[in-house]
């Protein structure tokens, strides 16, 4: 695994970024789609809107976009595996209305249903 699977990919950090994600980050994101994990952490965390800029951009954790999602929007994202056929799924609750709202097809890999359905919220976001 590389250090840079860690962290969401670069076009969903920017569209994070979009929707007001503000959440303190351990790493960055360069316009040359390389992640950077600094030393100083602390002071990365402490200077938080002096470094936001468009060379670089925040590059949440996985775990913390989708806390984010759940705590900011009462959107709930949960990938399962299928043991019947083998495969990975995700699927969406509103907490808010304590309803299922999405349920998605089949996917080779639990990366890529974490993927889509990341996108799915945001999508979902964007609508609102």
């Amino acid at each position: 695994m590389k250090q840079k699977d860690n962290f969401v990919p670069q076009d969903i950090a920017k569209a994070l970024k979009d929707l007001g994600f503000d959440v303190p980050c351990l790493a960055w994101w360069f316009e040359e789609g390389t992640v950077s994990v600094p030393t100083e952490t602390r002071r990365m965390w402490d200077n938080w809107n002096i470094y936001a800029s468009q060379k670089r951009m925040s590059a949440p954790l996985w775990q913390q976009v989708f806390e984010w999602f759940r705590k900011k929007y009462g959107l709930l994202g949960i990938v399962d595996y299928d043991e019947i056929d083998g495969q990975f799924m995700y699927y969406l609750t509103d907490m808010n209305e304590k309803s299922t709202i999405n349920w998605s097809k089949s996917y080779p890999t639990y990366e890529e249903a974490q993927l889509k359905c990341l996108k799915k919220i945001i999508e979902i976001i964007k609508t609102r």
